[in-house]
């Protein structure tokens, strides 16, 4: 039995140890592990902190965008606004401007209508004056020259006008050219009778500046014709520029929904970002 004891007590005293034994290396496992985790978890909140960093700074950015986005915009429109205000008040001063000088043009073509008519009119009676028999007929006053000015002014005119105006215009001239010509004729008619030899050569020199006046007024007809043969193809071609500005503007109009699409699209991306 004493003989068991010494190997009894190693047993112990080797159980006892290799327990210490056990117990130091759990617990040093347990400092290494918690060890790890805490490196662990500090490596997993810093991740945490530089994406939530990254998604405040992308959050910024998109802020930054969308605020210059909305200024383009607001400037676009400001912009747009501007020149479609300028571009109206330049077609309605143009517009005006032509009415005027379309107005200007009818009025000085209607004074040489009433004066040729009136004097016309007036050499007339003169004429049936003279093939009556009346002595020392006063043959009545007329500019033949002013009014060939006159009739070359119009023509020759280069303000552009509308092809409204341009047929007016030269309606009123060859209604004044057939009127003219259909008193020339009656009054070359009735210088055939005329008694009188002196009185009838002063009427003959005043029918001479009438065929003259005559010619004239062929030559400004001939004028205003080819100027309205020429502005048609011009506003067909205006037409065509007005075509392509309604192009544009669709265009424009285009470009600004596509860049209110990515505005919203990026109001949602921040309201996502947001909800994270």
């Amino acid at each position: 039995m004493w003989q068991q004891f010494p190997s009894v007590m190693l047993k112990r005293r080797y159980s006892s140890q290799t327990l210490k034994d056990e117990s130091k290396a759990r617990l040093e496992f347990e400092k290494e592990y918690k060890q790890k985790w805490e490196e662990e978890l500090n490596r997993c909140v810093k991740n945490i902190e530089a994406i939530r960093s990254t998604q405040m700074e992308d959050n910024s950015k998109y802020k930054e965008r969308f605020t210059k986005i909305n200024e383009a915009l607001a400037a676009l429109e400001k912009h747009l606004e501007m020149g479609n205000k300028k571009v109206d008040k330049i077609i309605t001063a143009d517009i005006q401007m032509r009415r005027t000088h379309e107005k200007g043009l009818l009025a000085k073509a209607n004074e040489m209508d009433e004066r040729v008519t009136k004097y016309m009119d007036a050499l007339k009676r003169r004429v049936d004056d003279v093939n009556t028999g009346k002595r020392n007929v006063q043959l009545p006053a007329f500019d033949a020259d002013a009014l060939r000015r006159e009739m070359e002014s119009i023509a020759a005119d280069k303000n552009k006008i509308s092809m409204e105006g341009l047929l007016k215009l030269e309606e009123k001239m060859s209604n004044m050219q057939k009127a003219f010509i259909r008193e020339h004729d009656e009054i070359v008619r009735k210088l055939h009778d005329a008694n009188d030899a002196d009185q009838s050569e002063e009427l003959k020199m005043q029918m001479k500046k009438l065929d003259e006046v005559k010619n004239s007024m062929e030559m400004a007809n001939k004028r205003l014709h080819d100027k309205v043969e020429r502005q048609i193809p011009n506003d067909k071609l205006a037409e065509s520029v007005t075509t392509v500005k309604d192009l544009l503007e669709r265009k424009i109009n285009g470009e600004i929904q596509q860049r209110e699409r990515d505005v919203e699209g990026l109001l949602s991306t921040l309201q996502s970002f947001k909800k994270q």
